[in-house]
C-alpha cells in the first residue's frame, strides 16, 4: 500500500485546542496520521484559520500557542505545513465555478489537496466536500488527464 499523503482541515486541531466534544476522536485520528503509513500536511491556510478562529474567541488561555503545540505534535513542520503549489490556483478557480456552496478557505483547502497529484486523503467533517459528486467527478477528471496520480478520498474519520 506504501505512504499515504493525507490532508487535514483545521477542525481536528481546533477540536483538541478547544477541547470540544470531538477532541478525542480528533487526537485518534491525529495519532493514527502521525504513524508511519502516512505522511500528514496541513496547508498553511488550515493554520491561517484556525489562528483566525482561535482569535476571534475570548479566552485567557494561550489557545494559540496550544495550536502551535498541537500542529508540532502532530506533523513534521518543516516538510508538511505546506504552501498552496503553483497548480492549485487554477484548481481552486474551476472548484470554486464547480462548487459555489464552499466558502473561499476550503475551496483553498480542498483545491491543494487537490493539486497534489499522490495525496490519497483529505479529512474534513464538512458536510459540502463529503461524498460530493461535483467534487468526486472533478478529481477524477483531473486523474484521467494526468494531474493526479492518486484517487483522492474525501473522509471525515479512518
Amino acid at each position: 500500500m506504501g505512504i499515504s499523503r493525507a490532508y487535514i482541515d483545521s477542525y481536528y486541531f481546533l477540536e483538541i485546542v478547544l477541547e470540544l466534544k470531538e477532541k478525542e476522536d480528533a487526537r485518534r485520528l491525529l495519532d493514527v496520521l502521525s504513524k508511519d503509513k502516512f505522511v500528514a500536511i496541513v496547508p498553511q491556510v488550515v493554520v491561517g484559520e484556525a489562528v483566525s478562529v482561535l482569535l476571534r474567541l475570548d479566552t485567557t488561555r494561550d489557545v494559540v500557542g496550544s495550536l502551535v503545540r498541537t500542529v508540532k505534535k502532530y506533523i513534521n513542520v518543516k516538510e508538511c505545513l505546506a504552501p498552496a503549489g503553483k497548480n492549485s490556483f487554477g484548481i481552486m478557480s474551476e472548484v470554486q465555478k464547480r462548487e459555489p456552496r464552499l466558502d473561499g478557505t476550503d475551496v483553498m483547502i480542498l483545491s491543494q489537496a487537490l493539486g497534489d497529484p499522490l495525496s490519497k486523503f483529505f479529512f474534513t467533517p464538512d458536510k459540502h466536500m463529503l461524498n460530493n459528486l461535483t467534487i468526486t467527478t472533478y478529481e477524477k477528471e483531473l486523474r484521467d488527464e494526468g494531474a493526479r496520480e492518486e484517487k483522492l478520498k474525501i473522509i471525515d474519520r479512518i
